[in-house]
């Protein structure tokens, strides 16, 4: 029961926290993005999604991870509401205000985002998405190329 008690105080604190940051935009980490590169953000509700852990090991392979730094596409992730950016972990500052900018609570099916040079979402789809399909509709939507 104290175990509990605990787990819902430590919860609370964090939800608490991350409305606090939410509302500050600053920390969002796609501004930095904004101008110079097309983010693509995985967002999942567990690393054993299977929808995420098998794109997740499509973008590990080394064809992946080269063609999306060729399109200057930094890969973001946010499992279970810890977030990344290429492997590099984000501070729960930065993932909650990624989360808020993105409308979403990181629960529910595999999301894919690719933003555009501009900020704006130009693909976002719930689920499973072939990484080859994820590039050529990057591909096809860049308008610098």
């Amino acid at each position: 029961m104290k175990r509990m008690l605990g787990y819902c105080i430590a919860l609370t604190g964090l939800l608490a926290s991350s409305l606090v940051v939410a509302q500050d935009p600053a920390a969002n980490p796609l501004l930095a993005e904004r101008g110079h590169h097309r983010p693509l953000v995985m967002i999942a509700p567990e690393a054993n999604d299977p929808d995420y852990r098998r794109l997740a090991i499509e973008f590990e392979q080394p064809p992946n991870r080269t063609a999306l730094e060729q399109r200057g596409m930094p890969l973001y992730t946010v499992v279970g509401g810890v977030g990344s950016r290429d492997g590099r972990v984000l501070t729960p500052y930065e993932t909650a205000a990624l989360l808020a900018a993105l409308q979403s609570d990181g629960f529910g099916p595999l999301r894919v985002i690719l933003i555009g040079r501009d900020g704006e979402p130009k693909m976002d789809i719930e689920g499973y998405l072939p990484s080859s399909q994820i590039l050529d509709i990057a591909d096809r939507i860049d308008t610098r190329r």
